[in-house]
């Protein structure tokens, strides 16, 4: 995954990468959609604004036709090669691209329910990264008393985790690969997928 170039404001705080397609689950069955913007200081979740909304889901539309199409090409209809074929994929282009010329600050103030958590705030961001199938990646992201879940889409939860282990090592885990199976990883977080 391509990074956007860094920009730096005034306060000195860099955008080092955009993860565009992002849910932060908000009860039993509503979610945000938004994004995550990493800088060298923090994570923010940065929700989608209303205006950008039919924008960025025709993005998303988009990005399936782009993979139904290599598929009819000769892409391995597998979800291994799905997940590839995304990982792979240059996401720098889109809505979301703006926000690597943001003011980090602005970008946190922007929406309501925006997210900002200081990279010493986190104690611990508990993924959950697809491996037999799906697309979808999940992280649990928890600081002192408050738990966050976010739903990562078109598999880019691998490129989420090697960028928060830059900032928060050990403390971002992979419970798959600690943990082997999804049976085993419900099990540990107490019979609750995260």
């Amino acid at each position: 995954m391509q990074n956007p170039p860094p920009v730096t404001p005034s306060s000195g705080e860099k955008v080092t990468a955009i993860i565009p397609f992002v849910d932060h689950d908000t009860g039993l069955t509503s979610s945000e959609p938004g994004s995550f913007i990493i800088t060298d200081r923090r994570i923010i979740f940065a929700r989608t604004p209303p205006a950008l909304r039919e924008e960025k889901a025709l993005e998303g539309k988009r990005i399936w036709a782009e993979l139904e199409k290599a598929i009819n090409n000769g892409l391995d209809d597998s979800a291994a090669s799905k997940r590839t074929y995304l990982r792979e994929r240059n996401w720098i282009p889109g809505s979301w691209e703006r926000y690597s010329t943001m003011n980090p600050d602005a970008v946190a103030a922007e929406s309501p329910g925006n997210l900002s958590l200081a990279y010493e705030e986190i104690s611990v961001a508990n993924f959950v990264i697809a491996r037999k199938e799906g697309l979808s990646d999940t992280v649990d992201l928890k600081t002192k008393g408050t738990r966050y879940e976010f739903r990562i889409g078109f598999a880019l939860g691998p490129a989420t985790i090697s960028l928060l282990r830059a900032h928060i090592g050990d403390r971002a885990k992979d419970l798959m690969a600690t943990w082997g199976t999804i049976d085993n990883v419900v099990t540990l977080l107490g019979g609750k997928r995260c």
